[in-house]
């Protein structure tokens, strides 16, 4: 952070996070450069050489005071729990400005009726997981990651192509829903990126 001409101040693990994890709020004066290349190069010189392959760093936007730093941690956050990508490509870099319904999810974080809304739609998938120990909730935000492409979608998933089928089609008989409809697969990030944020 000193090489930057700024300072940082890391805190504890933030909830809903797989560990380890660390919040950190980085201060850097207005004419910092701060690019995706800056942020890798700031990891790099945090994590073990070993370890760098398996970190993924959420980057919140840019702000000036409590309240605006403080949105732009829970937007970190939020973007955080979401699904990680395997291991060995290096670190894999997050930024909020590229996810626009990371940011609708946080200015909404507060109001109870997105969270119904959403447990609602994802209630047969979540009732599922728990009565089988199943996946259904991790296979579906592996493919709305990956809209379009179901072997990439399937590879995160851990799953071969056939298994990974499989559950689609049981998803879309639970839902009774067409996961290929655009509006559909909306609705459903949506739903997912709430519940995570609320560390369900």
């Amino acid at each position: 952070a000193r090489a930057l001409r700024g300072r940082a101040l890391a805190g504890s693990a933030p909830g809903g996070v797989a560990a380890p994890a660390t919040a950190m709020l980085v201060s850097l004066p207005v004419d910092a450069v701060f690019d995706d290349a800056a942020v890798l190069a700031f990891v790099r010189s945090l994590v073990d050489a070993a370890d760098v392959e398996r970190v993924t760093v959420s980057v919140g936007r840019a702000a000036e005071g409590i309240d605006a730093a403080l949105a732009s941690v829970h937007e970190a956050v939020d973007l955080a729990g979401g699904r990680r990508r395997r291991a060995g490509r290096g670190p894999s870099l997050r930024r909020v400005e590229n996810r626009p319904l990371v940011q609708l999810v946080t200015a909404l974080r507060d109001d109870h009726r997105v969270l119904e809304h959403g447990e609602r739609m994802l209630a047969p998938l979540i009732a599922h997981d728990l009565s089988r120990s199943g996946d259904l909730l991790d296979v579906l935000e592996a493919m709305l990651a990956h809209p379009g492409n179901r072997t990439a979608a399937a590879g995160a998933s851990h799953l071969s192509r056939s298994v990974f089928y499989q559950r689609i089609a049981l998803i879309e008989e639970l839902l009774n829903a067409d996961l290929d409809d655009g509006e559909t697969q909306t609705a459903l990030h949506l739903a997912l990126l709430v519940r995570r944020s609320a560390g369900r």
